[in-house]
């Protein structure tokens, strides 16, 4: 009775964590090249950055907003000061859309040669 009840569960949980895997927003860390979601800042003067964030289409504006804040207080205690200043505060959605070809598409044809009917 207790594995009849177990294994439905299990599944249930595993169908849950999947589901869960394929839609998160971005963590909050640098970009690199491994991933270009994330933060990262340039150094404009000797005491002053401009930070970005890049998050993908699940993060929320209010996420982005946060971790731009959070980044610039951790920019600021590693140079030693007690505050910072936004200058210019631009949060702009930008959207991509990346289009990949199907793996399972088999073209016969060449990209010069295709079907042809001449009356």
């Amino acid at each position: 009775m207790q594995t009849r009840f177990l294994k439905p569960v299990l599944l249930v949980t595993a169908a849950a964590l999947a589901l869960s895997a394929c839609a998160t927003a971005t963590p909050y860390g640098p970009a690199g090249p491994q991933s270009r979601y994330g933060y990262s800042e340039q150094r404009v003067d000797s005491d002053r950055y401009r930070v970005s964030f890049a998050g993908n289409s699940v993060t929320s504006r209010e996420q982005v907003e946060m971790s731009l804040l959070l980044r610039a207080a951790e920019l600021t205690l590693e140079s030693g000061q007690d505050w910072f200043a936004t200058v210019n505060r631009a949060t702009d959605r930008d959207v991509r859309l990346q289009g990949t070809p199907d793996p399972f598409y088999y073209d016969r044809y060449s990209p010069f040669w295709g079907p042809s009917w001449r009356y």
